[in-house]
């Protein structure tokens, strides 16, 4: 789903598939320092699930529109 810069929600796979990817980071003994993300709710989401699974919610996450998926 190509949803370009209209800013839904996350949807339920969309979360899962966080979580899983916060599991992988954790597993992988990934620490990043800091997170950077669009201004798109969903990837702020994805974001802010995957760190707190991967024990990382602490960390600071820079946002920039320049980040946003393409406008369609």
């Amino acid at each position: 789903l190509f949803t370009g810069w209209v800013d839904v929600p996350l949807s339920d796979r969309g979360r899962a598939e966080a979580e899983h990817g916060g599991i992988l980071l954790k597993e992988a003994g990934l620490a990043p320092d800091v997170v950077h993300t669009s201004l798109l709710r969903r990837a702020i989401t994805t974001a802010g699930i995957a760190l707190d699974v991967a024990d990382r919610h602490w960390i600071p996450v820079s946002r920039s529109w320049r980040l946003n998926e393409r406008h369609y």
